[in-house]
């Protein structure tokens, strides 16, 4: 095979075709990986339930998930986003740890209750390691702005 110069051309080893193909998930377009799909219908769930809750003029205004859970379902991420406050006095990139409050957060012992009640729909639906899941609280009106860019880092 003659060598070329076009960096849109990936040469892959056999050996990286096999170990390739262990991680490949067939599914069709069309059809999407359970766990991606019962995520989707947890955290569309919590959404409906959850929106609007307040408290100390900190109000949920949307929550949202991603991660590879079709590979493993420990790297689920689940957003909450606020608003009510200036960005100034709302968490940014805050995770959202069951039994660790964070002194500096007034609205913590809040949070750690949505994640419960987030990990709660999980654990019904029957979700493989429901307290694994990661939770973090932003500001809603910044990832706004940012836009999907705003997750790129």
């Amino acid at each position: 095979m003659a060598a070329t110069t076009d960096p849109a051309i990936v040469r892959i080893s056999p050996a990286g075709i096999r170990n390739a193909a262990r991680f490949r998930v067939r599914w069709s377009d069309r059809e999407q990986h359970p766990l991606v799909e019962t995520a989707s219908r947890v955290v569309s769930e919590a959404s409906a339930a959850l929106i609007g809750a307040e408290r100390d003029g900190v109000r949920v205004d949307g929550l949202f998930h991603y991660g590879a859970v079709d590979l493993d379902p420990g790297l689920l991420v689940v957003w909450i986003l606020l608003s009510g406050k200036p960005d100034e006095q709302l968490p940014e990139w805050m995770p959202v740890i069951a039994g660790q409050p964070d002194p500096a957060c007034p609205i913590d012992w809040w949070l750690v209750e949505l994640r419960e009640d987030i990990e709660q729909r999980f654990l019904e639906a029957r979700w493989p390691r429901p307290r694994e899941i990661t939770v973090l609280a932003n500001s809603a009106h910044r990832v706004d702005a940012a836009g999907r860019s705003y997750f790129a880092g």
